[in-house]
């Protein structure tokens, strides 16, 4: 709980520096909403707006997330000699580590059971 603030700053600043017209357009947008005038129409532009990029930046946040545990359980599952591996997800990552593991399914000579497998049971 306390290292949220620090995981959002930090992925804000990577999001930033890979996709910098992003940063630069969002910057423009705040400045712009700091200058006009302060009236109820302003207002609820500034909070539909702010709805909307929180719903992209957490997107991303989740996508790239999503991506390195798939990477972790993956390697993991290579690495176990037929051993059976236990991944605990959040609610928030069950459904994208399981499309990106469906998409690039771990060796089956690596791995008993298979990785389609194991999802599909769950």
């Amino acid at each position: 709980l306390f290292r949220s603030p620090v995981a959002i700053a930090r992925y804000l600043v990577s999001t930033g520096l890979k996709a910098p017209a992003l940063l630069a357009g969002v910057l423009a947008l705040v400045g712009a909403f700091a200058v006009l005038p302060d009236n109820l129409i302003v207002n609820i532009a500034e909070f539909l707006v702010e709805v909307v990029l929180f719903r992209i930046i957490l997107g991303a946040m989740l996508r790239d997330r999503d991506a390195i545990l798939a990477k972790s359980i993956q390697k993991t599952c290579e690495e176990s000699q037929g051993r059976s591996v236990v991944a605990v997800l959040g609610a928030a990552h069950c459904n994208g580590v399981k499309r990106l593991m469906i998409e690039r399914p771990v060796d089956a000579a690596a791995a008993a059971p298979r990785s389609e497998e194991v999802l599909a049971s769950s």
